[in-house]
């Protein structure tokens, strides 16, 4: 494989995995929305700051490209990789704690409603008659 061959199957890869880290990324964001017991505006800031640091690393990306720059590839290749075991693994959590809830709220086939039976046992001698 000739070198050029191998820039350009580096920069394809990195392409590849700076997707799918955005994605995976993303997934989480959509997904933690539903659980999100902070206040609507520093959810929306948390998750400005975090696509804020995905677009970094978008153009980390185009610029290592577009000047064919290998440190930045390779900066771009490790932060791309890590976040996306982060969020392969993020959203890998999100969804065991979906199921888990869905589980628990879960009530098809089965009646709301909890029947309590009560016996009181009193002495023979005793003022509760009935």
């Amino acid at each position: 494989m000739t070198n050029v061959k191998k820039r350009q199957l580096f920069s394809i890869c990195g392409l590849i995995l700076t997707i799918l880290a955005n994605t995976a990324v993303i997934l989480i964001l959509l997904g933690a929305w539903r659980y999100s017991a902070l206040e609507r505006t520093t959810f929306l800031a948390i998750g400005g700051i975090i696509i804020c640091i995905l677009l970094i690393l978008d153009v980390i990306f185009v610029v290592g490209y577009a000047f064919k720059d290998k440190k930045l590839k390779v900066i771009n290749f490790i932060f791309a990789l890590i976040l996306l075991v982060g969020g392969i693994y993020g959203n890998y959590l999100l969804g065991r704690v979906n199921g888990a809830i869905d589980n628990m709220i879960d009530n098809s086939g089965v009646d709301q409603y909890e029947t309590i039976s009560v016996s009181f046992v009193t002495n023979s001698q005793s003022a509760i008659s009935s």
